[in-house]
């Protein structure tokens, strides 16, 4: 038995044993860790031409209780099981409509792959990919990682094993845990083909051709044609609710096997929670599909403490903060970007809290008030650009920004030096010869 199998069956068996009260459906988030104590007959017995005698079973430990029985210590192997719904390498029969619904993401797939949002940055895509083969284990060859620049918290899984990460997740992570959180969910996905279900019953209420065209967007995959028809329907959300849940659990149960903290699950639900706290009810019919975030981290807490970790439990903080240093200015960039300062303020304010190159933080904190331009938001910017300066190594950015609104409120002196300090510190800039132009202007 590889030494994953055996955690899976151990987690199986921790939660059969456990029991807490939340809302929602929390037998959906379980489904995951108690399938992994179901028996599934092996490959070599499905295809024997006579009958196989059964194998013997083995359990974690004596006294432990699986499907329904308790075990002696010498009862040390339980060597069939079942897992998930999928085999490694497995695609479906060509004469089935799941077949044709993997061809048609193929399809999709080669125009993504080549489109301009797409991250290609080798070491990016190989640290991600990383983290998706030990999430994954034998089902790493079916999985391709594309990383989409895109500011939103989302990632998606096509049926065909075409995952979808985009920058804004990226840059909401905290640490590795975290976005092993999100992969090991869309994995889950994966596993219990999912998408599949949720087009097979589109197909039930909108025709193939539309149900094809709503499943692709909400993969992430430009369709052609009109589907706002198809959108308003509530069929989409009430199927995939539980499915969602679902593959919550079996981001649980891939995170312990890999060695990631657990208790990393429900933080990045009530940072998201705080993050759009003060927003209005605004939610497409895909993001209507997904549970609450309080429902989700609440019940992925209490589930953390019965899953069980190979190894001491990691965060790996300071490798993730590697790797996403040099994208993090430019996904900060693209979340101004969307001019929506009641969600990018407390985003900041939880990534400040964070510790992490809050130069660049604060910085941005206050382009979020130049940009937005209401009543004391000029004098609002400034100190925030103070404590980016204070902070240490803020961007050069900071300064052209600085003199921008010191000449707006009537600083001169103030505005010529802070556009001097930034032609100093960034002498090759793209637009140097217009804040040089400033420079000679905002004295007069």
């Amino acid at each position: 038995m590889r030494p994953w199998r055996k955690w899976v069956l151990m987690a199986g068996v921790s939660l059969l044993a456990a029991g807490c009260q939340t809302t929602g459906n929390k037998e959906a988030y379980e489904a995951a860790l108690k399938k992994a104590a179901e028996p599934k007959a092996s490959p070599d017995a499905a295809v024997a031409a006579e009958p196989q005698p059964e194998p013997e079973a083995e359990v974690p430990a004596a006294g432990e209780i699986a499907d329904g029985r308790t075990y002696t210590s010498d009862q040390q192997r339980f060597k069939t099981y079942r897992y998930d719904d999928l085999d490694p390498g497995e695609r479906p029969a060509m004469d089935t409509d799941e077949a044709g619904i993997w061809m048609a993401m193929d399809r999709a797939e080669k125009k993504l792959s080549t489109g301009g949002a797409v991250i290609t940055d080798p070491a990016l895509n190989a640290y991600v990919r990383d983290i998706t083969c030990k999430l994954a284990g034998d089902y790493c060859s079916d999985i391709r990682v594309y990383l989409v620049r895109v500011p939103v918290f989302n990632a998606s899984m096509a049926p065909n094993g075409m995952m979808n990460i985009y920058s804004g997740l990226l840059l909401r992570a905290q640490n590795e845990a975290q976005l092993a959180t999100v992969i090991g969910h869309e994995i889950g996905h994966y596993l219990r083909r999912h998408s599949a279900q949720r087009i097979e019953s589109l197909v039930n209420t909108t025709g193939g051709l539309a149900a094809f065209q709503l499943l692709t967007i909400a993969l992430g995959v430009p369709a052609i044609g009109s589907v706002a028809s198809i959108a308003a329907s509530g069929s989409l959300a009430a199927f995939s609710r539980d499915n969602e849940r679902e593959a919550d659990g079996y981001g649980l149960l891939l995170m312990g096997r890999a060695g990631y903290d657990p208790r990393e699950a429900a933080k990045i639900w009530e940072n998201l929670k705080r993050e759009f706290a003060d927003k209005d009810k605004k939610k497409s019919i895909f993001y209507a599909s997904h549970p609450p975030q309080e429902e989700r981290a609440a019940v992925l807490a209490q589930l953390a403490d019965v899953v069980p970790v190979e190894g001491e439990p990691t965060l790996n903080a300071e490798r993730y903060r590697a790797a996403i240093a040099p994208y993090r200015f430019s996904f900060l960039q693209d979340e101004l970007g969307k001019r929506d300062p009641e969600s990018f303020e407390p985003l900041l304010e939880i990534l400040i809290e964070d510790g992490f190159q809050i130069g660049m933080l604060q910085y941005f904190k206050g382009e979020m008030f130049r940009v937005r331009g209401e009543k004391d938001d000029a004098q609002k910017a400034l100190e925030a650009y103070a404590l980016a300066e204070q902070a240490g190594d803020p961007p050069p950015e900071l300064f052209r920004s600085k003199g921008l609104v010191l000449n707006r409120i009537g600083e001169k002196d103030k505005a010529r030096e802070a556009f001097q300090s930034y032609i100093r510190l960034a002498p090759d800039a793209e637009d140097r010869q217009m804040i040089e132009f400033l420079i000679t202007g905002v004295g007069s």
